[in-house]
């Protein structure tokens, strides 16, 4: 069983999340933010996705808007996206869904994407 470090947790401040649900594979190649109660760090994320040439779109549903059932809506405590392939939900939960139906790009090309986010975040005095 996994069990945080005595005073990790204390250390630090979180200020918001970027919730990865369906990242490794989708029909498309455009990356669907799901703006759960941050505008500001949905604008980060579509920055990183040009920069890195993947189109993104907060049109359409994402996981928990389609899915709801199956992927609970984080609590809206802290400010936080959620990011995914678009049609990354279909065969989920399913017998289609196996790790042959991974995508090594689409992995490689998210996590580019939050890694950017996230390193232009970080040097964000404000945020």
């Amino acid at each position: 069983m996994l069990r945080e470090r005595p005073g990790f947790l204390e250390q630090y401040r979180i200020v918001a999340a970027i919730d990865l649900v369906g990242v490794g594979a989708g029909s498309s190649d455009t990356l669907l933010l799901e703006r759960g109660s941050s505008g500001r760090l949905t604008e980060a994320i579509q920055e990183a996705s040009r920069r890195v040439g993947v189109s993104s779109s907060t049109l359409g549903l994402g996981p928990y808007g389609v899915y709801a059932r199956l992927y609970p809506a984080p609590e809206r405590k802290i400010p936080y996206v959620s990011v995914a392939w678009s049609g990354s939900g279909i065969g989920v939960h399913t017998p289609e869904d196996t790790i042959e139906g991974l995508s090594a790009d689409k992995l490689g090309k998210a996590g580019r994407i939050i890694a950017l986010t996230t390193m232009y975040l970080g040097y964000e005095k404000g945020y």
